[in-house]
């Protein structure tokens, strides 16, 4: 059996652990699986392969997490589709992914596409196009990140439109229904990548990875006016080591940002919180290996 999505979820905010509940059960498999929750309300999107392509497949579960819908295929056959991510905001649910259907033809590579439900998961619109290269010059739209509030949707994605991959931004005003014109967010000698976004009121969060020097260190860029406008990128790790795959988490307590690091001669994890002092176990791990 391939590997598939599993679910737990903390009742006393983390300190303990429901027992996993499978979610798939698909000869195709689960993988790069993305959850989102509002209320008992948990939407999951991930990549299934059973129709011989691997595409975009949502369920949900109404009960928080004790059972789970059959389900739904959102992308298109027979072109492979990734990195899916899901957003909710009361009855809404936005999804988006990578779809390759495009891949070979002279104005196009990857590109990012978007559904959205306004009934709580139970149907899906039909799906939107976001990104479309210049005539003549294909390139990469790749790993979108999905955040959500109000009537406000924000989409981020790393993109090779200009030579290199650059972080952009898309934004909607009116609940996914139209977005506007792509913002790009970095300008770099290197490759930015795989963008990761949230939101906390007014304010808009994207942490991503650089390899501008000599190696791969995390950014942060913020928005205080609804992703209108943004900060330029700085920098949060100072290893010289290779720190990759950020995550960003905003609330009340603060800015929350997790990344791969092997600064200690393999991967950890370590975290840090903005604004304000890292927070540290052990040596600013919080994953640990033994010998």
């Amino acid at each position: 059996m391939p590997p598939q999505v599993s679910h737990t979820h903390s009742d006393d905010g983390g300190l303990t652990w429901n027992p996993e509940v499978q979610v798939t059960t698909s000869p195709g498999g689960g993988f790069f699986c993305s959850a989102a929750a509002s209320g008992s309300s948990v939407h999951v999107a991930y990549v299934d392969a059973r129709d011989g392509s691997s595409e975009v497949s949502y369920t949900r579960s109404l009960d928080s997490g004790a059972t789970w819908s059959a389900p739904v295929r959102l992308s298109a056959l027979p072109h492979n589709s990734y990195t899916p991510t899901v957003a909710v905001w009361q009855f809404n649910v936005y999804v988006a992914w990578t779809d390759t259907r495009h891949f070979g033809q002279s104005f196009s590579l990857e590109e990012e596409y978007f559904r959205r439900s306004t009934d709580n998961g139970a149907t899906f619109e039909p799906e939107q196009r976001l990104t479309i290269d210049p005539l003549g010059s294909p390139a990469d739209s790749w790993a979108p990140s999905l955040a959500a509030r109000d009537q406000y949707v924000w989409i981020s994605w790393f993109d090779s439109r200009d030579g290199n991959f650059e972080i952009l931004l898309k934004r909607s005003l009116d609940a996914g229904a139209s977005w506007s014109s792509d913002t790009r967010l970095t300008t770099t000698s290197g490759q930015s990548q795989r963008p990761v976004i949230a939101q906390r009121d007014s304010q808009v969060f994207i942490v991503h990875w650089d390899n501008t020097g000599l190696d791969d260190e995390v950014y942060f860029l913020q928005s205080n006016d609804l992703g209108a406008s943004w900060s330029a990128p700085e920098r949060l790790t100072f290893s010289d080591v290779r720190s990759v795959r950020p995550s960003v988490a905003a609330a009340a307590s603060g800015v929350h940002v997790a990344w791969t690091d092997s600064r200690d001669g393999n991967d950890e994890v370590y975290y840090q919180r903005l604004p304000g002092v890292p927070a540290s176990v052990k040596n600013g791990r919080i994953a640990l290996t033994g010998s």
